[in-house]
């Protein structure tokens, strides 16, 4: 099948009121966030984000986005914001982007990357880190927590 390769977007959306109160780590992270893609694969809430794998192609960007789950109800008055995509580094990541990290460069609205135009990184994982914020008090402080999904970079050739 052939695909036409494009920049990829993912929304990470989080039931911020919920998720403020609770400590960083995926046994609770995981069921008050939500990944989906421009395709529309999604890691719903509940969903082990370690499993979310969204397909990449060489040379082209990946723009992740975040939002309250729930803006004009459980979530009104809580802001989110993406603080960067860090890179695993283990030895036997691809480590498709790099560099180490990514950082946000319009104040946490996006995060976005560009995949590197190596041949052998083709049907291989990265695995990554996205680093997003919480706060509840207009911005004065922020409480940081870790999701954990994949890419994996497609052969539009095939």
């Amino acid at each position: 099948m052939n695909e036409t390769p494009h920049t990829r977007d993912i929304v990470l959306k989080v039931k911020a009121s919920k998720l403020i109160m609770l400590p960083p780590i995926p046994i609770y992270v995981n069921p008050n966030t939500a990944l989906i893609d421009d395709e529309g694969f999604a890691s719903d809430y509940g969903d082990n984000n370690r499993n979310y794998k969204t397909d990449v192609y060489l040379g082209y960007k990946v723009i992740w986005s975040i939002e309250v789950d729930d803006p004009k109800g459980a979530d009104k008055g809580f802001d989110v914001k993406l603080y960067s995509i860090s890179q695993d580094s283990l030895p036997y990541n691809a480590n498709f982007f790099g560099v180490p990290e990514i950082l946000s460069l319009d104040k946490g609205k996006t995060v976005v990357g560009t995949i590197k135009n190596v041949p052998p990184l083709l049907d291989m994982e990265d695995f990554y880190t996205i680093y997003f914020g919480i706060s509840d008090n207009k911005g004065k402080s922020w409480q940081y927590f870790p999701l954990d999904p994949r890419l994996r970079m497609k052969d539009s050739s095939k």
